[in-house]
């Protein structure tokens, strides 16, 4: 196998049978860590999150994968929304700056003012 930098990852080419050579990027998977080929930037086990695209080894790295990652978001989210509502920020600001329901943020709003008088 040759093995070269471009673009911040390791293109390799790798020998097919009668002298064919096939081009492909090396990637790592999040989830187990393991090295793997992406010869088409249409690979089937990939998620797009903004701008970045992840790329998985497996079905069942991504499914492990889909299963933690929603707790996470909502977790960092509520978090995010609790704290700034105690920093005072408008319910229309929060709603805007993270993308939640506006009922949601009237919920924890009553909450967070609970437990502080109580």
């Amino acid at each position: 196998m040759i093995c070269r930098k471009k673009n911040y990852h390791s293109e390799r080419k790798i020998k097919m049978d009668d002298n064919e050579q096939l081009v492909g990027r090396e990637r790592k998977c999040p989830v187990c860590g393991k090295v793997f080929i992406l010869v088409d930037e249409g690979w089937a086990y990939r998620r797009i999150q903004g701008h970045k695209a992840m790329y998985f080894c497996s079905w069942g790295c991504l499914c492990k994968y889909e299963k933690t990652r929603p707790k996470k978001v909502a977790i960092e989210q509520r978090e995010d929304l609790i704290r700034m509502l105690k920093e005072g920020k408008g319910i229309s600001e929060i709603v805007r700056t993270l993308g939640v329901d506006r009922s949601k943020v009237i919920y924890w709003k009553e909450r967070v003012m609970k437990d502080e008088g109580a």
